[in-house]
């Protein structure tokens, strides 16, 4: 960390309490590093109390932007100079930007969303939606949604205390959109299936489907499915929730809340920018696994999947990444022979890595490069590694796999 601070680096921070457990500075930081990104991620522990001079400090000192979670997210609107439109409809904010002393408010999550089922190929601007739920998620994802132009949002909960706050979200998006929005009670099943039948799009906004709550789903049975129906999710671990598995037998598309996460909103302005960097190289890695047939896999991208996935994840979150790591890697029908390098959630922390060169799938020899080490740099050391071995021959294609191993082709 210390090696890459400079006295231009820009700080960004993140704004909570309780804040020691959060793990955004580990992924941002991890982040900045390897895009060579001159900022620095914090994290502060501001409540209320604090808010305002925070607020009026990080304005003074000319932060570039900052995250805000709770118990700060509604209280710190009264203190900024804009909201977007989706954070004025919402009430809360969790990404403050500094544009040259004017800060503005966002509320990121349904934006992502929307990208998300962009990036996927999914198009409901001018079409109607069913969403489950009525808490956070759900009321960001409803005001985007209505904001871009989807046509009609029939949302569903139980009568529980989040039912009136959405009585609230439901009048103030009439007001200010051209959305059709209605607000049902769950257990009513007649209704719930009459307006799942004319939506193109089903959404679980809950928790429903994670843990303590797997292996559930909000859904009576799969009779409320349809095959040319997409489902999706917010809930990202596990990566395949309970309904998803039954949509999917169904032969609805499906898409989970991987997507949503790794691209909620930073597009504005350069710490926007920065962020979302590395958000799209989890998202396209996620893209690729979820949606790619088998039949289409190129080996050569999967490796390169799934080194991005050790670097960037696995400091983070550690059993998110083997799971996509070994679902990158181990393929049916690779071209290229075992053993793959294990999945190390370490690899990420060293100092320096050994690789194994492999000529045409049999190993050759060995290097010790540094851990940071960029692909070309990798590449130079492992034709070093062998060059006595390559005299005489062309080299075609050199394969950088996960931290450990470097193929060669050669002939």
């Amino acid at each position: 960390m210390a090696e890459r601070i400079t006295g231009h680096t820009e700080l960004i921070g993140l704004i909570a309490t309780p804040i020691r457990h959060s793990m955004s500075p580990t992924m941002h930081n991890e982040a900045f590093a390897h895009l060579g990104l001159d900022y620095v991620y914090l994290a502060f522990e501001v409540g209320n109390q604090e808010l305002k001079d925070v607020v009026q400090g990080f304005r003074a000192m000319k932060l570039r932007g900052y995250n805000v979670s709770m118990p700060n997210k509604t209280e710190i609107c009264q203190y900024l100079d804009k909201l977007s439109p989706a954070a004025q409809l919402v009430g809360a904010v969790n990404t403050v930007v500094n544009d040259d002393g004017v800060l503005t408010g966002h509320i990121t999550d349904g934006t992502g969303y929307m990208r998300a089922l962009s990036e996927a190929g999914i198009d409901i601007i001018g079409k109607k939606m069913t969403v489950l739920g009525a808490g956070g998620a759900a009321t960001a994802l409803c005001v985007q949604a209505a904001l871009d132009g989807v046509k009609a949002i029939s949302i569903f909960n139980r009568r529980d205390k989040f039912f009136a706050n959405a009585e609230e979200t439901v009048a103030k998006i009439r007001h200010n959109t051209d959305c059709e929005i209605h607000l049902f009670d769950l257990d009513d099943h007649d209704k719930l299936r009459a307006e799942i039948d004319s939506s193109v799009i089903l959404t679980n906004a809950t928790g429903v489907g994670m843990k303590p709550f797997e292996g559930q789903m909000l859904l009576p049975d799969d009779s409320f499915l349809r095959p040319d129906l997409i489902v999706s999710d917010v809930v990202y671990n596990p990566r395949k929730t309970h309904l998803l598995e039954v949509a999917e037998k169904k032969g609805c598309r499906t898409l989970n809340g991987l997507g949503a996460r790794c691209t909620s909103d930073y597009d504005r302005g350069q710490f926007n920018t920065a962020i979302s960097a590395v958000m799209e190289i989890v998202n396209a890695a996620s893209k690729y696994l979820n949606e790619t047939p088998a039949a289409d896999r190129v080996p050569e991208l999967d490796f390169r999947v799934a080194h991005d996935i050790v670097a960037i994840l696995a400091p983070i979150c550690p059993h998110w990444a083997e799971e996509l790591y070994h679902e990158a890697l181990h393929l049916e029908g690779s071209v290229y022979n075992e053993p793959w390098p294990e999945f190390d959630p370490e690899l990420a922390k060293a100092d320096t890595v050994e690789i194994a060169v492999q000529v045409m799938g049999k190993v050759r020899g060995h290097a010790t490069i540094a851990a940071d080490a960029t692909r070309e740099q990798t590449e130079k050391a492992a034709l070093a590694a062998i060059s006595e071995q390559l005299e005489g021959k062309t080299v075609r294609k050199v394969i950088v796999v996960p931290g450990k191993l470097v193929n060669v082709v050669a002939n």
